[in-house]
């Protein structure tokens, strides 16, 4: 699995408004300004990360999710998995390392009904 620029802001633009709500800020959603100055801190990053880690390949279980990449297989239970968010056009894996984007494209209806339910019973979908 590959994703591009424009996805992975679409990622960070839905979330961002989600993440300034949890810290008690009141935020609906990003203005004009807020997504220009996002595009340019985030596409540096989003280069960064694509040079890094490259495509990425996912294996998702009842016992966690598995990415294999560039730099390395990271495999994460469940237990490890500490929110699930359902976005625009993908999930947004919450670890306690960090986020991890995981574009809707990539799985089957059935894969995600299955994805969804091991997430639920794990309590952290959201």
């Amino acid at each position: 699995m590959s994703y591009g620029l424009r996805e992975y802001l679409a990622v960070l633009t839905d979330y961002l408004p989600i993440a300034l709500r949890e810290t008690g800020r009141p935020c609906e959603r990003l203005g004009w300004g807020a997504r220009l100055m996002l595009m340019l801190v985030a596409t540096p990053q989003f280069l960064y990360k694509k040079w890094r880690i490259g495509d990425c390949h996912f294996e998702i279980d009842a016992l966690g999710l598995s990415r294999h990449s560039r730099s390395g297989p990271l495999v994460v239970p469940w237990s490890d998995v500490r929110e699930l968010h359902r976005l625009g056009s993908a999930y947004l894996v919450g670890k306690d390392s960090g986020k991890m984007p995981l574009p809707y494209r990539c799985l089957g209806l059935g894969d995600r009904e299955r994805f969804e339910g091991w997430a639920a019973a794990a309590g952290v979908l959201r």
